[in-house]
């Protein structure tokens, strides 16, 4: 279990993915004098993304594996600039791993030397790329393999991601696990039922679309991508964590839309079930956030491979927060395994609406397992002055 909260990776990942994409694009329709800015951005956005969480690093890593395979495949330098500047990416987050690891990076103390040692060296790695492109851009791409085996490799991956983590994606895609956790949602079974029909439906899709993709002599380079990404991931990690399938997630639905989009064979049957899975989900945020009074407890539950996680981390803090106000408390005592999740709310709630306390008076709080209400249990004391 996480010790510290995934914000930052839920809020930052999406964002950064879709920087690294418009890079691409550019690149690849800019104009030489335009170049530098977005080969600026694309490093700059693999770095940032990877110190942020190093779980992003793996998508810029699965892009140097998408494009090292399909250049073998087809023994083509089509993509070499991209080739070059992923693996400058690569260097870029080994660098940053052993900076954090001798913990350099925590001892500078203005933010400006980061930033100034940052420009500094992505202006040297652009220098090199073009170094490296011109002296590369007329040779062959001497790594060479089969387009067999190329579809074996994929395999293998996409089938080590669905032992380790097919499971856990699943439960992602038919969402009411992660409502559990984030909201404290308990779904009917009904509801469970329909989302896992909807989860089941768009699997199997997906796996469908890429078998045929994967038979044509010359396969589509993103489904190369997303199943590199798959393995990649992978390698990474065996663990759950919903917030480690965003990107997966991410690229499915890039995928599913493009395939809608070309009216691919079974399309209407992914087009229905989606947009009926966007009803339910409209109805369960509906229940979510107009509820004025919402009875929830604390769980715990399995997700994937039999790992426990927990709702408590995402409990409302409305009404622990009002026993504080009302009750005038001074003093917290948190009777749980882990304070960080209920100690930093209250305290940046403190530091911005602070209200009147009395030095007299305590509060203890531990989850509720137990019994549906707030989430929390609460016992307030009050320890009068002894008067000589």
């Amino acid at each position: 279990m996480a010790k510290y909260p995934a914000w930052e990776v839920n809020s930052f990942t999406l964002l950064f993915i879709a920087l690294v994409f418009l890079a691409i694009v550019k690149l690849q329709r800019s104009e030489s004098t335009s170049k530098s800015t977005w080969i600026s951005v694309l490093l700059f956005v693999n770095m940032t993304g990877t110190y942020n969480h190093i779980i992003f690093s793996s998508f810029p890593i699965s892009i140097f594996a998408c494009l090292l395979l399909w250049s073998s495949m087809h023994r083509s330098t089509q993509y070499n600039k991209f080739f070059l500047l992923f693996g400058i990416s690569i260097i870029n987050i080994i660098l940053l791993y052993f900076t954090m690891k001798s913990d350099i990076i925590h001892n500078l103390t203005s933010i400006g030397i980061t930033l100034a040692a940052t420009a500094l060296l992505i202006y040297l790695e652009i220098r090199l790329f073009y170094y490296l492109y011109n002296l590369t851009k007329h040779t062959k791409f001497h790594i060479a393999i089969t387009e067999s085996k190329g579809r074996l490799i994929l395999y293998i991956g996409l089938g080590c991601f669905l032992l380790f983590h097919g499971k856990a994606f699943f439960e992602v895609l038919a969402v009411y696990k992660p409502f559990l956790q984030v909201y404290s949602y308990e779904s009917s079974i009904l509801a469970k039922i329909l989302l896992c029909f909807y989860a089941s439906i768009t699997i199997l899709f997906l796996c469908w679309s890429f078998y045929q993709d994967s038979k044509r002599s010359s396969s589509d380079i993103f489904i190369i991508l997303f199943i590199c990404y798959l393995a990649v991931l992978t390698l990474y990690t065996v663990q759950s964590s919903f917030r480690y399938y965003l990107i997966a997630y991410a690229l499915a639905a890039i995928y599913l839309a493009y395939k809608i989009g070309a009216k691919v064979m079974g399309y209407k049957i992914i087009l229905i079930s989606t947009i009926c899975s966007w009803f339910l989900i409209f109805y369960m945020q509906k229940d979510i956030f107009f509820s004025k009074h919402r009875n929830i407890i604390a769980k715990t539950f399995v997700i994937g491979n039999h790992q426990m996680e927990t709702n408590t981390h995402f409990l409302p803090k409305e009404a622990l927060l009002d026993s504080l106000i009302t009750n005038k408390i001074e003093n917290v005592k948190y009777l749980t395994e882990n304070n960080y999740f209920l100690d930093l709310p209250i305290k940046f709630y403190k530091l911005s609406n602070p209200w009147y306390t009395d030095s007299f008076k305590s509060m203890e709080v531990s989850y509720s397992f137990d019994n549906y209400g707030s989430g929390y249990f609460i016992e307030v004391y009050s320890k009068k002055p002894v008067n000589n």
